[in-house]
């Protein structure tokens, strides 16, 4: 049976939660919603004991499910992350999108920790990933089986055996770990850094004993802590043994055979496997290649986006990795059955057609919520986004006194905190944004209405930035709880990267991120469309963002890491180029560099440091330019 439900009035979290945890097919519509609110119903499904898949559009939306998820987590929104955090202990699964550009072998590291982490038999776990994934075909699903190596303190293991071991699994053998799959091997010492982990690891032999393994910091090289032992996996899916190669021949000879594989597509892929794997994709070295459904949970309750918005993101996908390998085959001169690297996009959609679902539907202006229903209206569970602090406090004298009218609103809701059950209606209005009590009209900076309780939430960064919000806060008589807890209300500063603001109104629930809590005079002189603008911070940057540098193009950002330079320390973001090039980028000089910049879903090509094809369409676009002058002038 699927149920297709739409409401007018705002409903309870249980409620949805109920429909979604029953043995028959479900679908489910919520409009009018959001971000927090869709983190809500995938922990609210774990607590019910069903596992949930969420399904994002794109890289950045990930992020910010993965944020909120964070910061409702009542332990991982505590403190800053643990060194010592392995992956596959995780509530929630990690599954990042895949950039055609970066081909078969990159950006794999996160990926197989999120395959093994599938694989421990946990019986309730939340999985969160982008849709491109299930297009993908990925490595057998009993790859770890013969492919995972767990090392302890005392074990008798020669280093050597370790380091062949890691070259074999995709490692790359570098001077200093600073990136998934390094590894380094200096004397007794070897490092390496693991998918899964924080942070990279040092383990110290004597001999072939292993008397120590530590997490260290890839910048200083000082040892964070030590633990007792740790398991190696993968880099890459196309695991190069001896047998695992003869398996790969014997499957292309057998395609050739069968004639869905040409001779010289089959010499192609021996080259590939001889030079290192590299190009190489699940689907092609392996037979018998999996989906990703092989891997969820049984008995999944899917959240993802929109019926309209879902097969429209599927074909972006599919169409952007349709244009990838027609340039990977015309560049090599090896063209390659396409359904042995994706799947139909159709085939995709057949499968979210079968599960409990529930679609988070985007309000589109003109357009009616639901079109084969003239009943559909309001939305379940509605949410509204704040961008600015001026969305809080509108006023002009606001703006002049923020920290003031920051405190007044931190009073009120700690207030509302302390109010008993028994004087609190436990069903708020259906906007508090705006509300009227009499004669007097209420707003959110106010706290909550009377007679009604609920939560306003600050998400800091980091446990620094929280301590120094919170020293200021204490001067003004203001302490929150530092630890997340649904069954309270009032006031809490948690530690998250969600750095927005949200109103949960279904639960008079404020969340508020840096963006809002602390906001920034915007550049007085805004400068012509296609002026190189660099960057003024770089707090916002996340992990395998694209930047282009003004001198040497397009890298991807891999972080930031502090360097003592001659006796001066500084902060550097690094960027990775093509080849496995590396350039660190002085904090202090970030008007260099400035977000790729593309249409909706493309994916740019790292440049090579020092190469000319940067130069050469820096050139083009001057003498473009150059000409349209001369036209103008003319």
């Amino acid at each position: 049976m699927t149920l297709c439900a739409f409401w007018r009035t705002p409903l309870s979290l249980s409620f949805v939660t109920g429909l979604l945890t029953d043995p028959s097919p479900q679908t489910v519509h919520i409009t009018r919603s959001g971000p927090g609110s869709l983190a809500r119903l995938a922990i609210a499904l774990l607590d019910k004991g069903r596992s949930v898949t969420i399904v994002a559009k794109n890289q950045s939306e990930l992020a910010e499910y993965r944020a909120l998820l964070t910061l409702f987590n009542p332990e991982r929104s505590l403190e800053d992350p643990s060194p010592t955090r392995v992956q596959w202990a995780q509530r929630f699964v990690s599954m990042p999108q895949y950039p055609a550009s970066l081909g078969a072998r990159s950006g794999w590291a996160e990926r197989m920790a999120a395959l093994y982490s599938l694989k421990q038999g946990r019986r309730i776990q939340g999985v969160l990933v982008t849709v491109d994934n299930f297009l993908l075909r990925m490595p057998p699903s009993d790859i770890f089986n013969d492919h995972e190596l767990r090392l302890h303190k005392g074990m008798e293991m020669a280093p050597e055996l370790v380091l062949d071991q890691a070259v074999d699994w995709g490692y790359t053998r570098v001077s200093m770990v600073s990136a998934p799959g390094d590894i380094a091997m200096r004397g007794d010492i070897l490092d390496m850094f693991c998918p899964g982990y924080l942070r990279p690891l040092r383990l110290e032999f004597f001999g072939d004993m292993l008397e120590g393994i530590r997490h260290f910091d890839p910048i200083s090289q000082r040892s964070i802590t030590d633990v007792a032992d740790l398991r190696m996996l993968p880099v890459t899916p196309v695991i190069l043994s001896r047998d695992l190669r003869r398996a790969a021949e014997g499957f292309w000879k057998k395609e050739v055979a069968d004639g869905r594989l040409r001779p010289a597509d089959a010499a192609g892929l021996t080259r590939m496997a001889d030079s290192g794997g590299q190009g190489l994709f699940c689907g092609q070295f392996y037979e018998q290649s999996s989906c990703l459904e092989d891997w969820l949970p049984p008995g999944c309750a899917f959240i993802m986006p929109g019926e309209l918005d879902l097969p429209q993101a599927l074909e972006e996908a599919e169409r952007n990795w349709a244009e990838f390998l027609d340039r990977e085959a015309e560049i090599k001169g090896v063209r390659l059955p396409r359904c042995r690297v994706l799947r139909p996009a159709a085939e995709v959609q057949a499968l979210f057609s079968r599960v409990n679902r529930a679609h988070f539907e985007e309000l589109r202006i003109g357009v009616p919520e639901n079109k084969n229903s003239a009943d559909a209206t309001a939305a379940a569970l509605p949410e509204k986004p704040y961008h600015t602090f001026q969305d809080l406090f509108p006023r002009p004298e606001a703006q002049e006194r923020p920290w003031q009218h920051l405190v007044a609103m931190m009073r009120g809701w700690s207030a509302a905190g302390s109010r008993k059950k028994t004087d609190a209606k436990q069903t708020p209005p259906a906007d508090l944004s705006t509300r009227k009590d009499g004669d007097s009209v209420f707003s959110l900076a106010d706290g909550p209405a009377p007679g009604t309780r609920g939560r306003l939430i600050l998400s800091f960064s980091s446990d620094r930035a929280r301590a120094r919000f919170l020293k200021l806060a204490a001067q003004d008589g203001i302490t929150p709880r530092l630890r997340y807890d649904e069954s309270h209300n009032g006031l809490f500063a948690l530690v998250s990267p969600f750095r927005k603001g949200l109103h949960l109104t279904w639960d008079n629930t404020v969340i508020l991120g840096e963006d809002v809590l602390q906001p920034r005079v915007e550049r007085a002189r805004k400068l012509p469309h296609g002026v190189f603008q660099g960057l003024d911070r770089y707090d916002s940057l996340r992990e395998g963002d694209f930047l282009v540098h003004r001198d040497y193009g397009v890298g991807i950002f891999s972080g930031l890491h502090r360097m003592d330079m001659g006796g001066t320390k500084n902060d550097y973001l690094l960027l990775h180029y093509a080849g496995d090039d590396k350039l660190y980028l002085p904090v202090d000089r970030l008007s260099l560099i400035q977000r790729f910049k593309s249409a909706e879903g493309s994916q740019p090509t790292p440049d090579r440091l020092g190469g000319a094809q940067w130069a050469a369409s820096k050139d083009k676009a001057r003498k473009a330019i150059e000409k349209i002058a001369a036209d103008l002038v003319q």
